[in-house]
């Protein structure tokens, strides 16, 4: 008997009689390529045969997601991926929905297949994260927030995948993903799935953005590791806030208002641990110094640091704030214990740059920082 089945999709209809039809679905991620979604016995020619094709069911090479969740696999899934691939997928969630994203499998060639996860539809948009790499022990994957894999936020080996991504939080609520491959080795790729976040569920774990008097719209994300935000007055929070933070995190928060405008940084809660800092920063290249010396002094850490701290630890464990839009701008402060409490931060610019790294040990409550737009300062 007749039994065919697409190769990543399903069959519906057991009948193969003159006049009956059997109709196909692609599994999710999988779209129909070739063929017919529905495929009838008929009589040509004084022959019984079926009026069109068995549909091929294909991963594609991106495309305009709308749905309030899916999946996204690489080109030739669950085979290894094709070459010289130029993918680009636009993930649009519900008005007021934020996206979830996670990696069940991730595999590429280090160095030449790159996939990059942006927040919001268009390539300018801001860089979630840069990925590349295997799950292979000699293999690894780095992670970047600004497009540098000299300066990557993890180098992950192992079994280890990237962790989950939140896109679209600052009111536009879509994403955008693209791979890029070589024209030589390919591997398994990636099978990613996403979803939309209904944050009236998720307010017990989330960051208010703009809930300060006054704001105009009230909005949402969770207290994950760095953010990039734009508005007028908001609050950041430490990741799991106000649950305690992980180690090993290095997050960024990047701080954008009015131009013309200044910011004004103040925190409501403070609490690392001692080798755990916040770095704030401005217009100068404090913060390149100030490494250099840290640097230069690496001889005699021994006699600074406890023995069960290497130099290495305590620049890993930072919180700095910057003001401008990098950290190449001129630092405000580094941050550690309750040290930014009652303190008051101002930039002369726009924009501020954070940066908080925790260490492999301890961790604490965190930090819950409000900022506002204010007049330039000069």
């Amino acid at each position: 008997m007749w039994k065919r089945v697409p190769v990543n999709g399903k069959r519906f209809g057991e009948s193969l009689q003159l006049g009956s039809s059997i109709s196909f679905l692609c599994e999710e991620g999988f779209v129909k390529t070739h063929g017919s979604q529905t495929i009838s016995c008929i009589l040509k020619d004084g022959n019984v045969v079926w009026d069109n094709a068995v549909p091929r069911c294909e991963a594609p090479c991106g495309g305009d997601l709308k749905a309030p969740s899916g999946i996204i696999l690489s080109p030739g899934w669950p085979e290894l991926y094709k070459e010289a691939l130029n993918c680009e997928w636009v993930i649009e969630a519900p008005p007021g929905y934020p996206i979830k994203i996670i990696f069940d499998k991730f595999r590429t060639e280090v160095n030449y297949d790159v996939l990059e996860v942006r927040d919001g539809r268009f390539p300018s948009s801001p860089l979630i994260g840069s990925y590349q790499g295997t799950q292979s022990p000699h293999d690894h994957l780095l992670v970047t927030e600004n497009g540098s894999f000299s300066q990557a936020l993890w180098r992950l080996t192992g079994s280890t995948l990237p962790p989950p991504l939140s896109a679209g939080l600052f009111g536009n609520y879509t994403a955008q993903i693209r791979f890029l491959s070589d024209f030589s080795v390919s591997y398994e790729g990636f099978n990613i799935t996403f979803s939309a976040i209904d944050m009236s569920s998720a307010l017990s774990n989330a960051t208010s953005l703009a809930s300060l008097p006054g704001s105009l719209l009230p909005l949402f994300f969770l207290a994950e590791c760095g953010s990039s935000v734009t508005g007028m007055q908001g609050v950041l929070l430490s990741p799991n806030y106000p649950g305690y933070y992980g180690n090993n995190h290095e997050c960024i928060y990047s701080i954008q208002t009015q131009p013309g405008k200044g910011l004004q940084l103040r925190a409501r809660d403070f609490r690392l641990e001692d080798d755990d800092v916040l770095k704030v920063s401005g217009r100068s290249h404090i913060f390149h110094n100030f490494i250099c010396s840290l640097v230069c002094i690496s001889e005699f850490a021994h006699l600074m640091l406890p023995p069960t701290h290497s130099l290495f630890s305590f620049l890993l464990s930072l919180l700095e704030v910057f003001d401008g839009s990098s950290n190449k701008a001129r630092l405000l402060g580094v941050f550690t214990g309750n040290e930014l409490l009652d303190v008051t931060l101002n930039s002369t610019s726009s924009s501020m740059w954070l940066e908080f790294v925790s260490d492999s040990e301890n961790t604490s409550k965190g930090f819950e920082l409000h900022f506002t737009s204010e007049e330039q300062t000069a």
